[in-house]
């Protein structure tokens, strides 16, 4: 399983058809409203980096991605969520990269600043912002 970051600007929400046919209809609606989407990361990698540090360092947003996923729509818990990445951030600096290779820490800080240019987008848009 890989966990992915999306931004959608509000629009009404119509369920997931169980008719086939009208499967790529619903799909093009919600393709239009989807203004940013990035990969934010593997099970393993979401669980190892992301879930247990959260929860160690007590940051309940990200703590929610790795069990339940996270949807943010109100800019106040967009902002909690931008403050809690950079604490996740510091406390990766000062106790995980120091053992990462090189190229897995790219990795991991790329799809750190993908949620970070999630979260703005989010606020400057009014959108939601989805990790599943």
């Amino acid at each position: 399983m890989s966990y992915s970051i999306t931004v959608h600007l509000p629009y009404e929400q119509i369920p997931y058809p169980t008719n086939p046919d009208e499967q790529d209809a619903w799909y093009e609606h919600y393709l239009k409203h989807v203004i940013f989407e990035r990969p934010l990361g593997t099970d393993s990698m979401i669980y190892n980096y992301w879930h247990l540090p959260a929860l160690s360092i007590d940051l309940k947003l990200i703590a929610q991605i790795y069990d339940n996923g996270l949807e943010v729509k109100e800019p106040d818990a967009l902002m909690l969520l931008r403050e809690e990445i950079k604490t996740l951030s510091n406390y990766w600096h000062e106790n995980l990269l120091i053992a990462v290779a090189s190229e897995s820490k790219v990795d991991l800080l790329n799809r750190l600043f993908f949620l970070h240019e999630a979260i703005e987008i989010a606020l400057n848009t009014n959108g939601k912002l989805n990790i599943s």
